[in-house]
């Protein structure tokens, strides 16, 4: 059985990472962005994706560019498919009916020990 994840949770873990440097709640963040606590809580989860113009904002926002977070995104979506992850482009619209999605927290630390940080 292989374990699975999908882009848009690489991103979104990478910006949850983000805000908590910054020492931001996902309330703060949301409430900058327009955006609901529980809309943005499903972004950093990988439950719903964002579009370049929101991916845009918030990397203002948390003092990143773009490029940057989907540079780290490639890094690790390329070190979690040589790790044996399957690493879907869409958002998985049903995780409960996979059979190895990836947890949030293991995939949150297989992604920063890929990209050589904490």
């Amino acid at each position: 059985m292989q374990a699975e994840t999908s882009y848009p949770a690489i991103v979104g873990k990478l910006l949850e990472n983000l805000r908590k440097e910054r020492n931001l709640k996902q309330q703060d963040v949301a409430g900058m962005l327009g955006l609901t606590q529980s809309a943005w809580s499903r972004i950093e989860r990988g439950q719903s994706g964002l579009s370049m113009e929101l991916l845009v904002r918030v990397c203002d926002l948390l003092e990143t560019r773009p490029h940057e977070v989907l540079a780290d995104a490639d890094k690790a979506r390329t070190g979690l498919i040589a790790q044996g992850i399957k690493v879907h482009p869409h958002v998985i619209a049903r995780p409960e009916r996979m059979m190895a999605v990836l947890g949030l927290a293991a995939l949150g630390m297989m992604i920063f020990a890929i990209l050589g940080r904490k």
